[in-house]
């Protein structure tokens, strides 16, 4: 026993002296025996009276067991499956003791309770929305209506098909209450059941354009359909198929016609189909007006045959020269792609090329630049504001006449050229540079070869190439060289330099290859002046992360060549061979040339399997680092290369664009169509760019916003125009809830398609706008599965919930926590304190002795007075 008040115990012994104290006179004049029993029942009253003032309360176990049902009533369990669960309740309530309590939570898509059940009879089954499953929202409700301190279960009968929430969350915090979920799974027999799972298409799509609609169909057992499909309301037509069990996917081809949005409608049909909610999807694309492209051409007569190709793509094909381009990214902003079609840069205004610049990089507009007799290195593009925006470096055209060339490459041969490097030695493919490049060479040209380490060692003095004998002596003499010794690079580039100062050559140049670094207290760059003073040019390859990059980048900006750096051996052969040919003559190449795929690209998906055509010319160009290349000649000079700059992708053709230099190419139709519409700007280019997503019945509608200087449009007015499948139109006001995005949440979606206009609005004026579209589909309740027999296991094992072997056991408390409860005795002792009060009375008060008479005594009182 306990009490509340403590301290008031302690009070009964004082309390009690103090009675038999002050009672003691009065006691004396009764019977010894009676006045013994009219002082312990006047002390009784009194303890008893305090014991209960001080609120004594004892322990004792709780009895009884508190059982909560919760019933699925959602859509997937049938109305047979039901009637067991409820008579599997019923039976399990008639095993309930006088202590036991039960209730019942109804679940679907949110969950109801019943109310506790009085007597042994189940009451009426509260209505949920069934066409979701909530498991979790279940729970938490089952476990709320428990009481404390009490050995209580939870009884799911369910198939455990959550379409919402988390059951394994609620599950966890019934283990933490100690509060088992005995599962009851309702299995779900096979009825004959078909539906439509899925319908797939692009949601975006161009006017004309072939689409495959994937259609999926479940079945759970094998049943014959038809499948009727139709677009926009316009039937297209049915199928008969059997549809096996489990799910099967189907191919249709449609041809989308018609800007604006397209809605496909496909609905199954089978015999005694149970469950016809999930007997159509909807699916929805949205088709933009054809792309519009610019052609300026720098002759419109030569490049004719181009505009005739571009044009079979499907695409709005605007041709005009190359002067009329337009000079502002206004007048640009109509296009989606501008085609150069050999045009020399004189053609375009410093205004034209800034714009040009400025759509591709910042709004993300494509470029295709194709070669011909003005264009590129012809066309003047070499250090220009155009060659910047180009995935490939224009080279300026050397000579154009039978003058010869004097070449020297200088050689690193330091021991760091023997390391390997993605498997090969550095020297040994310079070595293989160096021989191929005398194979590009004419006999009457010059050739020499001077490598250097510790000192300078002239493996080939400059002469005249001439014919086999001389190109295998000096093809030997290279493959002698050896790798050792230091870096020392000066001596080696002066005797070059002694060499060409003597070559009666009209073209002079020196290739200078190395993995290290020159003298700091050498006269380089006073040496490349003089060497270019008197007509010496000089290009640089650096080879490895250990090389000077900037130092060798200076020397052929002073010595009027070419820098390149590369990590990987194999690239100087490539490198020393264009210098060669730079070097050699224009950059124009002509002759029956192969052209091969060097990389896997959707613009070149066309070409899959066919043989390529051959090219009669193509422009000289170098691939800058960071650009793909695509398809290359069998020279290995780049003939379509691709890069991005800023939100814009850019693509060189170097194959020309008119019938004497690319008449095979240009009548691939397929090929400039895959090349053009890979150009297109991405719908992430756009400054307005929708963001829809669908969660149950709710659908969040953003967008993001940017504004013509690629920064976040903020605090801007933007709303939405919302028609729902009915044809009811709502307008939402989207709120900002990150920089540039807006969104506002549409709840109790229903099944069918969403259009919606989406604007941003200043003052009235509209900014911005954009169209888009979503199909829901049918509550995922009427998806086609099998009972989740996992998850419904994961939950009984979060607190190891014993398995029921029969309704009854849901009252045994074995294995439930015991609880113990306190129960209050002071109502006992203050009404035992009441009983034994009136015998206290009646011992006093039924017999009062007389009070004896004593003169003397009453004499002194007499005489005190």
């Amino acid at each position: 026993m306990t009490f509340s008040q403590p301290l008031l115990v302690l009070l009964i012994l004082p309390l009690g002296w103090m009675i038999q104290r002050l009672s003691r006179e009065r006691l004396q004049r009764l019977p010894w025996l009676r006045a013994l029993a009219t002082l312990a029942t006047r002390l009784l009253v009194v303890a008893l009276l305090l014991l209960a003032l001080a609120g004594p309360s004892v322990t004792q176990a709780a009895g009884g067991v508190q059982v909560v049902f919760v019933l699925d009533r959602s859509a997937s369990i049938q109305p047979a499956q039901e009637a067991a669960a409820l008579a599997w309740i019923q039976t399990a309530v008639r095993g309930m003791g006088l202590d036991d309590g039960a209730s019942i939570v109804a679940m679907g898509s949110s969950p109801a309770w019943s109310g506790p059940l009085s007597g042994k009879l189940v009451p009426g089954i509260p209505v949920v929305d069934a066409t979701g499953t909530n498991i979790e929202a279940a729970l938490r409700l089952a476990l709320a209506g428990l009481p404390a301190n009490r050995s209580a279960r939870i009884v799911l009968l369910s198939d455990g098909r959550q379409t919402a929430g988390d059951a394994l969350l609620a599950a966890q915090q019934a283990a933490q209450l100690h509060v088992p979920i005995s599962v009851i799974p309702l299995p779900v027999p096979a009825r004959g059941d078909v539906a439509v799972a899925s319908v797939e298409l692009p949601h975006a799509t161009e006017n004309g354009e072939p689409v495959t609609l994937r259609v999926g169909l479940q079945a759970d057992r094998p049943t014959p359909v038809i499948v009727r499909i139709s677009e926009d309301g316009t039937d297209l037509g049915q199928h008969t198929l059997t549809v096996p069990a489990g799910l099967s996917t189907y191919y249709f081809s449609q041809t989308i016609e018609g800007a604006g949005t397209h809605v496909f409608h496909v609905q199954v049909r089978a015999q005694n189909d149970p469950v016809p909610q999930n007997d159509a999807l909807d699916a929805v694309t949205v088709t933009a007006p054809a792309p519009s492209v610019l052609m300026l051409s720098g002759n419109l007569a030569e490049t004719s045959s181009l505009a005739t190709a571009l044009s079979s793509s499907g695409l709005q094909l605007t041709v005009a020269p190359a002067k009329q381009a337009p000079a502002t990214t206004d007048g640009l902003s109509a296009y989606d792609a501008v085609v150069l079609a050999d045009v020399p840069a004189a053609d375009l205004s410093s205004a034209a090329v800034a714009a040009l610049q400025s759509a591709v990089h910042d709004r993300g507009m494509g470029l295709l630049v194709t070669g011909g007799a003005t264009s590129f290195a012809a066309g003047g593009y070499a250090g220009t504001a155009l060659e910047q925006l180009l995935p490939v470096t224009s080279i300026a055209e050397a000579h154009t006449g039978q003058s010869s060339v004097a070449l020297i490459l200088i050689i690193d041969k330091s021991g760091s050229m023997s390391d390997l490097m993605h498997g090969v030695s550095k020297i040994s493919m310079a070595q293989s540079a160096a021989i191929q490049a005398i194979a590009h060479l004419q006999p009457s040209d010059s050739f020499g070869v001077i490598a250097f380490d510790d000192t300078s060692h002239v493996v080939l003095p400059l002469q005249q190439v001439g014919g086999t004998q001389n190109r295998d002596r000096a093809k030997t003499s290279i493959l002698a060289l050896q790798a050792f010794g230091n870096t020392v690079i000066y001596p080696a580039l002066r005797q070059a330099a002694r060499y060409l100062y003597e070559s009666k050559d009209a073209f002079k140049h020196i290739v200078l290859m190395t993995d290290g670094q020159g003298e700091t207290t050498a006269p380089f760059l006073q040496l490349i002046k003089q060497m270019k003073d008197n007509g010496i040019t000089l290009s640089t390859i650096a080879i490895g992360s250990d090389a000077e990059v900037d130092e060798l980048q200076s020397w052929a900006n002073a010595g009027g060549g070419r820098f390149y750096y590369t990590s990987d051996p194999h690239d100087i052969p490539g490198f020393v061979v264009l210098e060669t040919r730079i070097s050699s003559g224009p950059t124009r190449v002509q002759g029956q040339l192969a052209v091969v795929q060097a990389a896997d690209d959707p613009a070149l998906r066309s070409l899959v399997g066919t043989t390529l055509p051959k090219l009669h010319s193509y422009n000289i160009v170098a691939a800058k680092p960071s650009a793909q290349v695509l398809l290359q000649s069998q020279l290995g000079d780049p003939i379509l290369t691709q890069w991005h700059d800023g939100l814009g992708q850019v693509t060189a053709w170097t194959g020309g664009s008119d019938a004497s230099w690319a008449q095979s190419w240009i009548a691939e139709n397929g090929f400039w169509s895959d090349v053009l519409h890979g150009l297109l700007p991405l719908a992430s280019a756009t400054d307005f760019r929708p963001d829809l997503q669908l969660a149950g019945q709710s659908l969040t509608i953003g967008v993001d916003a940017s504004n013509p200087q690629s920064g976040f449009a903020d605090l801007v007015d933007t709303r939405a125009v919302v028609v729902d499948p009915a044809g009811r139109r709502t307008t939402l006001v989207l709120q900002q809830d990150a920089p540039g995005h807006y969104s506002a949440v549409l709840s109790n979606v229903e099944q069918g398609v969403y259009e919606l206009g989406l604007a941003q609005y200043d003052n009235g004026t509209v900014l911005r706008q954009t169209t888009d579209a979503i199909a829901v589909p049918y509550p995922a309740e009427y998806d086609i599965g099998p009972p989740n027999l996992n998850l419904l296991a994961q939950i009984a094992a979060a607190d190891n919930a014993p398995t029921l072997a029969r309704p009854a056991a849901a009252f045994s408390p074995a294995g439930l926590p015991v609880y113990s409860t306190q129960r209050d005795v002071w109502p006992v002792m203050a009404l035992l304190a009441l009983l034994i009060f009136p015998l206290d009375v009646a011992l006093r008060v039924l017999y009062t002795p007389p009070i004896p008479y004593d003169p003397a005594k009453m004499g002194a009182e007499a005489d005190r007075t």
